[in-house]
């Protein structure tokens, strides 16, 4: 199977200036999620995503022995309390 992915726009002319230094940022337009580029774009890549795990033989076994390895009680991680030492995970 040939892989096509989309392709994402460059806009060499965007970026942004921090501390006097200009930063080149040319798929700065990917961060207005509302705008229809953005929209349409994320809509080639996830189809494009589809078609790769589609292909994928035996993929509902392979889900279903993540999900069994992975089925285990979950525990916060360690936070610290109001005097600084930490408290355990809950």
């Amino acid at each position: 199977m040939s892989r096509v992915d989309p392709v994402a726009r460059r806009d060499p002319d965007t970026g942004y200036l921090a501390h006097g230094r200009w930063y080149p940022d040319p798929y700065a337009w990917m961060e207005r999620l509302d705008d229809p580029q953005t929209t349409a774009w994320v809509a080639a890549q996830e189809a494009a995503t589809r078609r790769v795990l589609d292909a994928v033989p035996d993929r509902d076994r392979l889900r279903a022995l993540v999900q069994r390895a992975t089925a285990y009680p979950r525990r916060s991680r360690p936070t610290r309390s109001v005097r600084g030492g930490l408290l355990g995970a809950t």
